[in-house]
């Protein structure tokens, strides 16, 4: 059997040197094959590109202000920039590597499907989960609902480009749940990783009755990459899109589990995949990421951050003959942030036997002298022999400088070779021979017999974190813990893993954090070792891997972040059962508030178990609350007032009318209630009033009286209630009002029935405190008028302003002294005039002729 299961690291991480601008270090590292591949490219969202992407008709994908994503072939991109059409381009170089049962009893999964502790249980009903592996075996049980029908909703399969329908990104093939019930589906799992992934987050147990994953209602999502495209990495957040798109179609919400990476990189989610994965999570609620965060924390110090001081400071690498590409290359991967860039660098050969004494060196160059030139140059010693030669590349990524150094023939393997650096600023690079590059330095001499030794930048752990999204804050990264010290296995024994990590403590392995702006990464820990899973069926007809299956035949042993990452992923699905407002952040809140600690994590956070070990019946019982409203029951004119209250914060509310302020006015009788969510984005149903409408007297709306000093109305039963301002008068509860001994405000006036339902007449606005006008020397004539009426004064006229019986302002247009009232409906109306030497008011009747 040629197909081979890659246990352990299976995190696709992708050793990513990420972008290198003119595309010239990624472009030299593609195969004939790959250069014909279409793939996503993205470059700075300029007008230049813009012309040039439109001009060769390639698909955009999408847009953000900073970068463009489109579909293309290196060649083409390539040729473009030859033509002098693209300023310049990226190519990323990205080498992939791949990154339950008891698990669900470590993390309280178990509690939360029963509904131990809430209202209901949860198994992820009605919520995608979307995987971007190496593919998932469709006629795995666990994978099929109680009918036998799939319960894959797609597979997009990256890696084939025919037996199905184009993706609309314009390479891999997609198959919907018809066909693949239908058996048209051609995809598989060729090394039974994303097979595992997807049933540690989705399995749902159906095979043997056990083994379940972490949200066995979910639906599935595969995407299975294709590790040999050029820019994988965007292929990647091209795979987040489409889940995402699908979920909207669906009307439901969606989890992406991204048990894949890269250790080389940025390491701070800026990078062009990371932004366009969080512009994914910003666009709306129900969008989680989770992520593994690697499995290098075994491997060695392979992470070095340099502080740059006007002392040299300094970093020396040795040597590999194994390198990944080729014998006795030396590569490293440097990043600073462009305002931290402020250092010049150069290169050493130096000689261990000879006390380390300088056999080569390279002239300083400023770090940012050459943004998107590469840099040819050669080590040559005192007699001119060429000791190795060294491609440099630098180039800006958005708000980073990037390096990247490869010595390509180093002639002399015993010397070590250093990297130099003066000035001031900061950097982080990445190399070892755990990747596949060069160890770095870590015995050095003594400063008695190398002084300048106390300026060497030593290597450290951190940062063994895999790059792009799992960087980013908008993601979950997760770490490893062991899950079991063993499992009964289909040979008839017993499978025990190669190291006796104890249950509940972190991989040896696990990647440690944080990102390179010192984030805490990972954000949580979970089960990840020897856990078992469901595989393909190709894995378990090999008699040679019995020892490593399940003792029910249908699944098989796992381990590393890629395993523990599902049951996070599984979890947020559980998440977002419960809580159809929430995202990423509530839930990466809801992973601090309640994850917890044991034995083996220490002082929480850190950057090993992050927050702790997540908890998911603690992270759902929190988020169980109450909620009720209250209001008068007894709708007479409306509207009535109805307050909600819970046992939980309020964050917002959504009414059975649609109403979603926190007080609602109901107007029509009938079922009222109220759906409220607390900050984590889980909503309630509270109680429901039932509002029943009662019999209404009527009340006719008020006239005023010609003279202004009455006010009257008539109700159904002779019951009044005058009010002014809002308040009651006392004693005047006839059906008239006489103003004269009142001041200007707003009159009204109500009637009660037996029944307590109050109707109000609709009040009028009087102003009673009129100045004598001739105090002023002011004349309003004519008075009844028509069409104008004159304002005539010895002072200087500041402003008039109108209102009608309601108190309304109407405009008025004023030529001069002249008011035209001719647009205006007969009746009464007041005037308020403003003169330098005081104010009046007066009526004014408009009649028609």
């Amino acid at each position: 059997m040629v197909n081979r299961l890659f246990f352990t690291l299976l995190l696709l991480v992708v050793a990513t040197a990420s972008h290198a601008q003119s595309g010239a270090f990624g472009y030299n590292q593609l195969s004939d094959e790959q250069l014909r591949l279409t793939t996503t490219f993205c470059l700075p969202n300029q007008e230049v590109y813009k012309t040039a992407i439109r001009k060769n008709k390639w698909n955009t994908v999408r847009e953000n202000p900073f970068w463009i994503y489109f579909s293309a072939t290196a060649i083409e991109v390539s040729e473009a920039y030859k033509n002098g059409e693209l300023p310049d381009y990226y190519i990323e170089y990205a080498p992939p590597h791949l990154l339950n049962d008891s698990m669900r009893a470590h993390h309280n999964i178990d509690a939360v499907h029963n509904g131990t502790g809430l209202s209901m249980p949860y198994k992820g009903k009605d919520v995608i989960v979307g995987y971007v592996d190496t593919g998932i075996e469709i006629q795995h049980p666990d994978f099929k609902d109680a009918n036998g029908k799939t319960r894959i909703l797609r597979i997009w399969d990256h890696s084939v480009s025919s037996g199905g329908t184009l993706s609309p990104y314009g390479y891999g093939i997609i198959w919907d749940s018809t066909q693949i019930n239908a058996g048209l589906c051609t995809s598989t799992d060729d090394s039974a990783h994303g097979s595992t992934v997807a049933g540690a987050g989705s399995g749902n147990g159906r095979a043997v009755g056990y083994n379940q994953g972490a949200a066995p209602e979910s639906d599935i999502i595969m995407v299975k990459t294709n590790f040999s495209l050029p820019n994988w990495s965007l292929t990647v957040a091209d795979a987040c899109d489409y889940i995402f798109k699908v979920a909207d179609t669906l009307g439901k919400r969606a989890i992406v589990n991204l048990s894949v990476g890269s250790y080389l990189g940025s390491h701070d989610g800026r990078d062009p995949a990371a932004v366009r994965i969080n512009n994914l999570l910003d666009e709306k609620a129900g969008r989680i990421v989770v992520a593994a965060c690697g499995n290098s924390g075994g491997i060695g110090n392979y992470h070095c951050q340099g502080i740059v001081t006007n002392d040299t400071t300094f970093t020396w690498f040795e040597n590999n003959p194994n390198s990944s590409f080729g014998p006795n290359k030396i590569f490293f991967d440097l990043y600073s942030d462009m305002d931290q860039a402020t250092y010049s660098y150069s290169f050493k050969a130096v000689n261990p036997a000879a006390n380390y004494q300088t056999r080569a060196q390279l002239v300083f160059r400023p770090a940012t002298a050459s943004l998107g030139v590469p840099v040819f140059d050669t080590l040559r010693n005192a007699n001119g022999d060429r000791i190795a030669t060294l491609e440099i590349y630098t180039s800006q990524e958005g708000a980073n400088f990037h390096m990247q150094v490869l010595f390509r023939n180093v002639d002399t393997t015993n010397y070590l070779y250093g990297f130099y650096t003066r000035g001031s600023g900061k950097y982080d690079l990445w190399s070892g021979t755990g990747l596949g590059y060069n160890k770095i330095v870590e015995v050095l001499p003594s400063s008695a017999a190398f002084p300048s030794i106390v300026n060497y930048h030593l290597p450290d752990a951190q940062q063994t974190i895999v790059s792009n999204w799992n960087c980013s804050p908008k993601v979950v990264s997760v770490g490893n813990t062991r899950n079991r010290s063993r499992f009964a296995n289909y040979a008839g024994g017993y499978y025990y893993p190669n190291e006796t990590t104890p249950v509940g403590k972190l991989s040896p392995g696990s990647s440690k954090g944080p990102n390179r702006h010192n984030v805490i990464k990972p954000d949580v820990a979970a089960s990840g070792d020897v856990m078992l899973s469901a595989g393909p069926l190709w894995y378990f007809a090999e008699p040679a891997n019995y020892p490593k299956m399940d003792s029910g035949g249908w699944h098989l042993g796992n381990g590393g972040t890629s395993m523990s990452s599902p049951v996070v992923a599984g979890i947020a699905a559980l998440f977002l059962e419960r809580c159809e407002k929430g995202n990423y952040q509530t839930f990466l809140d809801a992973l601090q508030q309640y994850s917890f600690s044991n034995t083996y994590t220490g002082p929480l956070p850190n950057n090993a178990y992050g927050y702790g070990l997540i908890d998911a019946a603690a992270i759902l019982q929190n988020q169980e609350f109450s909620a009720t409203i209250d209001g008068d029951t007894v709708l007479c004119v409306g509207p009535n007032l109805i307050e909600v209250q819970a046992t939980d914060s309020i964050a917002s509310v959504l009414w059975s009318n649609g109403s979603t302020t926190l007080v609602n006015q109901q107007y029509t009788p009938g079922e009222v209630f109220a759906i409220v969510y607390n900050e984590f984005g889980c909503g309630v149903h509270s109680d429901t009033l039932i509002l029943t409408q009662e019999t209404v007297e009527s009340i006719d709306p008020i006239t005023v009286s010609g003279d202004y000093l009455t006010l009257s109305t008539t109700s159904s039963n002779a019951v009044y209630q005058w009010t002014l301002n809002g308040v009651d008068l006392p004693g005047e509860t006839n059906d008239s009002l006489i103003l004269s001994s009142f001041q200007s405000g707003f009159y009204d006036c109500y009637t009660t029935g037996e029944n307590g339902c109050t109707v109000y007449a609709g009040g009028v606005g009087i102003y009673l405190s009129v100045e004598n006008l001739s105090n002023l020397s002011l004349i309003i004539y004519p008075n009844p008028a028509t069409n104008q009426v004159t304002i005539s004064t010895e002072s200087n006229l500041i402003s008039v302003k109108m209102f009608d019986l309601t108190g309304k302002e109407i405009p008025v247009d004023m030529n001069t002294n002249v008011l035209n009232i001719q647009h205006l409906a007969d009746g009464y109306y007041h005037l308020l005039i403003q003169t330098d030497k005081g104010s009046a008011q007066s009526k004014l009747i408009k009649r028609s002729e």
